[in-house]
């Protein structure tokens, strides 16, 4: 997902600044206000993949700290 949304555009405005640019053209990009739009709807979608990661690291450590206490006779 971060690759499809961010990785992917990113690197095709950037290739095509760079193909610009040894080309001896300029290249301008103006996305308006339209991706400000978009911020707060992936915000939604990355914060219960953030709360899961951060779960499941807690649970794996509190489980690594349960399998080797020994029990005291």
């Amino acid at each position: 997902m971060f690759v499809a949304i961010y990785l992917i555009p990113l690197g095709i405005l950037l290739l095509l600044g760079a193909v610009a640019k040894f080309t001896g053209n300029s290249f301008h990009f103006d996305a308006g206000p339209h991706p400000l739009v978009l911020l707060p709807v992936l915000a939604a979608l990355a914060t219960p993949r953030v709360s899961l990661v951060l779960s499941t690291a807690r649970m794996k450590r509190e489980a690594e700290s349960f399998a080797f206490e020994t029990p005291e006779s």
